[in-house]
């Protein structure tokens, strides 16, 4: 299954028109360009392909940050009318992010330097 594919899938999207697709498209390349920064893996190399999840589930969280409606939890009770809403903040998906680069740091390239 094709990256953009599983995306779609993870989103729980059937058919898309053309702009969701160049927009998923893009957060794609922003999970790409994230996961080679924090690997300091060269830009215009092809991401390995074992780390093809963590892109997805950054893409995912990137796409959640931007068009959810960024609701954490909602309760009403009716008896004496109480209504609460919790959003999500940027913070939370700042976490979640790091919490997936996190994983990854078995991979990352550390350089040392000579005196």
């Amino acid at each position: 299954m094709e990256t953009l594919d599983r995306l779609k899938a993870k989103l729980g999207l059937d058919v898309i028109d053309t702009t969701t697709e160049t927009l998923l498209k893009e957060y794609l390349d922003e999970a790409s360009t994230a996961i080679k920064n924090y690997l300091d893996l060269d830009y215009e190399s092809v991401l390995d392909s074992r780390f093809v999840s963590s892109q997805i589930s950054l893409a995912f969280t990137y796409y959640n940050r931007d068009m959810a409606k960024n609701i954490k939890s909602e309760s009403y009770s009716e008896g004496v009318v109480s209504q609460s809403v919790t959003y999500v903040s940027t913070n939370d998906y700042d976490v979640k992010e790091e919490q997936i680069l996190n994983k990854l740091a078995r991979y990352r390239r550390v350089h040392a330097k000579r005196r």
